[in-house]
């Protein structure tokens, strides 16, 4: 019996979900990606109301493969990373060996060599568990190989090792690199080839990582477009980037299995804990290239960049600032940097951080805590003034460039709304997709007690929601009903309560005909209204819920 008609077998005896996922195969055989994209997220949604995790991650990676193949690397790595998830819940090694190894291609694709090591031990480890993996460790040895590069870069900016040298020794490891890629590909391949149906083992459908497009052909990705707000900001007519900055291309090698549909045998070995990728250890290259670029042109003070959403993190002159004098030094930088659009008086300072103080004591604390500061900073730039004292007032240093997340963020919605507006919806689209991009997570979210980082939290969350919102109804309004899907899901993700997004899911699934599962959306919405808050839902939502679903 052949591989395809155990595949055939196995949807007949698996449900609906597998019928899908199977017509999503047919149309990846014959390179029709968007139907198959559409059909899998289908399927998705079938697997999830099934609790069918084997048959998720399945769907959640072939979206991603298929967004991956198009060039969208936001969307592919969002369902590239749920899948994985899937995958660890279904206690499948295989699959998670198989998601890690296309999360390892992505890192590679943007020059992140310590993320795609982590992955690549994550796929070893997986594959192993089942002995599916390529012979002689090729994977871990890539993954070696990767730790490697990454060591070497680090000892560049740390300032121990001379740039030629770093630049001949990682050229020296780049295609023993590929090789061992190109060899893991190889193997996987072959042993498809080889491959039939048992009753040992379930057969389903599968297909595996098409190759790398060419950096060129990526839709710009978050680090270039980091570099190209840097760019707009320290020098308005930087010429571009040279094109050496790239990540390299490993097409062929990391592309690991071909881009056509094919059968792979699944098992039932135990789970394997969920990867933690490392913090980055230094900002993008290219925010580093143009800062570079503007000290040798102009003599500007290095730059500074800053991540307030999610894990906040600082970089100087491209790096990581992880050590801190003091930790009432660090959140006086934060606030420093939320406020700096106007310098703050010193007794504001007092008043915030040492209220509970006497006035004196609180000022020489302040002091001390501002000495702690500027002495962080000039450990990495010595003859750099970051925090500037004026008038009895405080402020970031506004003589040097800098680059804040959250600002660039509001940037990038408030043009948003101005395409909106003007009716160009496109641009519009990209400049939502920026802002969403930004939002790493909640504003300064190591620091939720805080009492003044409350409130633009709020703010930054449901503006982040509103941008969602409205990027899901203008592919709910051109028929995209997997994508708004996908955009709603992410809302919720980030607010559980959210109505809108329970809405316009709800109006997705009636919209394809899948009416069990606008009513389970509406009864996880009631729940989750419920459970929250203590609330049911508003009148506007059930009304629409009784004209689209239940009158159905």
């Amino acid at each position: 019996m052949s591989v395809r008609d155990d595949r055939q077998r196995w949807v007949v005896e698996h449900g609906s979900g597998w019928m899908v996922y199977e017509q999503a195969l047919t149309q990846i055989d014959q390179a029709s990606w968007q139907p198959a994209l559409a059909l899998l997220a289908k399927a998705e949604t079938i697997f999830r109301t099934e609790n069918d995790d084997l048959g998720l991650w399945r769907a959640l990676l072939g979206q991603a493969l298929l967004h991956w193949r198009a060039g969208a690397l936001v969307p592919s790595v969002a369902r590239a990373l749920a899948a994985l998830q899937a995958a660890e819940t279904s206690a499948d090694c295989f699959g998670v060996g198989c998601v890690a190894w296309q999360l390892a291609n992505m890192a590679l694709g943007q020059g992140d060599y310590a993320t795609a090591a982590e992955y690549l031990n994550r796929a070893q480890m997986g594959l192993d568990a089942v002995e599916r993996a390529p012979p002689g460790g090729a994977l871990a040895a890539a993954a070696q190989l990767c730790s490697e590069i990454t060591r070497w870069r680090q000892a560049s900016t740390r300032g121990q090792i001379d740039q030629r040298q770093v630049e001949a020794a990682i050229a020296e490891i780049r295609p023993e690199l590929i090789a061992r890629l190109v060899q893991a590909a190889t193997a996987m391949r072959t042993a498809q080839r080889g491959e039939t149906g048992s009753g040992a083992a379930e057969v389903v459908g599968m297909f595996f990582p098409p190759a790398l497009p060419d950096s060129a052909a990526l839709r710009p990705a978050v680090g270039m477009r980091l570099a190209r707000w840097w760019q707009h900001l320290i020098s308005g007519d930087a010429p571009p980037l040279d094109e050496e900055s790239a990540p390299i291309s490993v097409a062929g090698a990391t592309g690991v299995f071909g881009g056509t549909a094919t059968e792979i045998l699944t098992s039932d070995p135990p789970s394997i804990p969920p990867p933690t990728p490392a913090a980055p250890e230094t900002a993008p290259a290219q925010v580093h290239a143009l800062i570079e670029q503007r000290q040798m042109t102009t003599g500007h003070s290095p730059g500074l960049a800053v991540y307030c959403f999610g894990n906040f993190r600082s970089y100087l002159n491209d790096t990581l600032v992880e050590r801190w004098e003091s930790a009432r030094g660090r959140a006086l930088f934060k606030y420093l940097v939320a406020r700096r659009a106007t310098p703050v008086p010193k007794e504001v300072l007092g008043e915030q951080f040492w209220g509970d103080s006497d006035p004196e004591l609180a000022r020489r604390s302040l002091h001390q805590a501002i000495y702690c500061l500027r002495q962080t900073f000039k450990r990495i730039a010595p003859d750099t003034l970051i925090i500037q004292f004026a008038g009895d007032r405080y402020r970031i240093n506004p003589h040097i460039a800098i680059w804040v997340d959250c600002e660039e963020f509001s940037r990038a919605i408030e043009q948003a709304h101005t395409y909106d507006a003007t009716g160009e919806i496109e641009l519009a689209l990209r400049a939502y997709a920026l802002a969403v991009d930004l939002y790493g997570g909640e504003f300064l979210e190591e620091d939720r007690y805080e009492q003044w980082t409350a409130e633009p939290r709020r703010t930054y969350q449901a503006v982040y929601l509103e941008a969602l919102h409205r990027v899901a109804r203008h592919h709910y309004e051109r028929h995209d009903y997997p994508t708004a899907i996908i955009v709603c899901q992410h809302a919720l993700a980030c607010e559980s309560c959210d109505e809108e997004a329970h809405r316009l899911l709800i109006a997705c699934y009636v919209a394809q005909n899948l009416r069990h599962l606008a009513v389970r959306q509406y009864q996880t919405c009631v729940t989750a209204l419920k459970t929250e808050l203590g609330l049911t839902p508003s009148d506007e939502l059930q009304a629409f819920y009784r004209r689209v679903v239940a009158s159905g």
